[in-house]
Parts: structure tokens; C-alpha cells; sequence
């Protein structure tokens, strides 16, 4: 199976129309399309009219983020779908950084182009965990790649090498939205009345990102799956909440990340 094939795997699927803003509530105005994992990163769930411009506006921004500065070598690299296709960069960019300072941009094939994910490696989301809430993270950065790499870092000959910009607080961001439509989604489906915690998160009126959003500390094994969700519950403390479990490029074993998107 080639790479943009298997990019293409995870489920399709289409929500009935929300009608109210996920983020807001609002029910005034337009109301767009909402992909539950973006559309940037070949996701292909939907829920329809359920966000409205004002949010729209916000979330795109720190998508953007992660699609271009973080994510967007490999983005090229797996040919994943995107609404600019004349816009996309026919070589990738990789910007060597040598001892004095000096930095020099070299373009590679995307072919030829390493396959490069990056994301973190947290710990449980700090609710979770008894903590008090906090904004900053605790963990490590996770490179994975296929092996390539030593091809770049020899054409760099001893430089440093940017693979990437990286920003924890975008990247939890996103991950708060496609858990939170998600579980919007699916507990339109079954009728389940939650409480949500997330939307300030998305919105940018709160960072306490690490508060409702962690991960695994073990090592993931590849998985026959480019992206999944899935929703549960668990009681914690007399409490019933609810988690959606994000796991983004589970073929690359890329981390799993666990979001605490409300309670009952």
C-alpha cells in the first residue's frame, strides 16, 4: 500500500447538522462545516453547520500552526489533501544552522525527504492526576522518522538541522479540538448531556492545556491505522468523565494522547 493510500484509511463519516456553534453555542449567523481531525491531516469526519465564523476564525489559526510550521514536511512528504494545491512547495525546506550561527536553506524532493512526525511525549492530564491546575507541560519532545534522517544529517555535515517549529500550546490546542468535536458529535448521537470543559482551552480563554490533556509515557508500537478516536468514560473520585483518546499518525507509532473533554 503506498504512502498516500494508506494516509487515507481512517473511517469516513458525516454527523448530523449541529446547527449551534460547538465552541459558542451561538445559532446566529453562518455556521461552516467542522472537520472533527483536520482537514490538512487527510480527516474525513464531519460534523456540519456546527462552527461560526468568530471561531472559525480562532481555530484556524492555531491549526495552521501546526499544519505548516510543525507538521508541513510531512504533510508534503505523505501528499496528504489540502484546498491549496497550487500553493504547495514542489521541494521541501530545511533550513542548517552551523556553530557561528550561519543558516543556510537547502531544498530536497519530497520523495527523497525523510518521513519525519513530531509530537510529545505528557503524562496523564494533571485532573487525573490529583494536581492543581497549571499551564505548563511536563514531557519531552518524540522524533520519529523512517530512517532517512542520516542522509540529511550528513548532507548538513555537522550543522544543526530545524526539522520543524514546535509549540506545545498549539499543539494541545488542536488536540482539544478534535477531541471536543468529537465528543460533541457523538454524544449528539446518543443523546448524552455532558458538561464541557474544553471550549475556553480552544478559544484561547484559558491555558491550562495540561489540566485536561496528557498522554502515555510507553512507547507506541506502529498501528494498522493512520489516525483514531475513540470516546469512553471512566469514574474517577465519584466523578463519571468523559475522555476522547486521540492517536494521530498510528502508523508512524507516533504518541497517543488522552483529553478529558467533560462530565456527566
Amino acid at each position: 500500500m503506498s504512502e498516500r493510500s494508506f494516509a487515507k484509511t481512517h473511517p469516513s463519516k458525516k454527523y448530523q447538522p449541529l446547527g449551534r456553534c460547538l465552541y459558542c453555542s451561538t445559532t446566529q449567523g453562518r455556521l461552516t462545516d467542522e472537520h472533527v481531525i483536520p482537514f490538512a491531516l487527510g480527516g474525513t469526519i464531519v460534523l456540519p453547520k456546527s462552527s461560526c465564523d468568530a471561531c472559525s476564525d480562532i481555530t484556524k489559526r492555531f491549526e495552521g500552526f501546526c499544519m505548516r510550521p510543525m507538521m508541513g514536511p510531512l504533510r508534503i512528504r505523505l501528499q496528504l489533501q489540502t484546498r491549496r494545491k497550487k500553493e504547495r512547495p514542489k521541494m521541501i525546506s530545511t533550513v542548517l544552522v552551523g556553530p557561528d550561527g550561519a543558516q543556510e536553506i537547502i531544498e530536497t524532493a519530497p520523495e527523497k525527504y525523510p518521513l519525519i512526525g513530531l509530537g510529545f511525549k505528557w503524562k496523564s492530564a494533571g485532573l487525573m492526576l490529583g494536581e492543581a491546575p497549571t499551564s505548563q507541560f511536563e514531557g519531552d519532545l518524540v522524533v520519529k522518522e523512517d530512517g532517512a534522517l542520516k542522509e540529511l544529517l550528513n548532507r548538513a555535515e555537522n550543522r544543526k538541522v530545524k526539522l520543524g517549529t514546535i509549540n506545545q500550546a498549539e499543539f494541545a490546542r488542536m488536540l482539544a479540538k478534535i477531541a471536543h468535536a468529537h465528543a460533541v458529535a457523538e454524544s449528539e448521537v446518543i443523546g448524552l448531556s455532558l458538561r464541557f470543559f474544553l471550549p475556553e482551552i480552544i478559544l484561547g480563554k484559558s491555558d491550562i492545556y495540561p489540566y485536561y490533556i496528557g498522554g502515555d509515557l510507553d512507547p507506541q508500537m506502529p498501528e494498522p491505522y493512520f489516525h483514531q478516536l475513540r470516546f469512553r468514560h471512566a469514574e474517577f473520585k465519584g466523578r463519571k468523565l468523559y475522555f476522547v483518546t486521540v492517536h494521530l499518525f498510528g502508523s508512524m507509532a507516533m504518541p497517543r494522547y488522552h483529553v478529558v473533554v467533560g462530565e456527566e
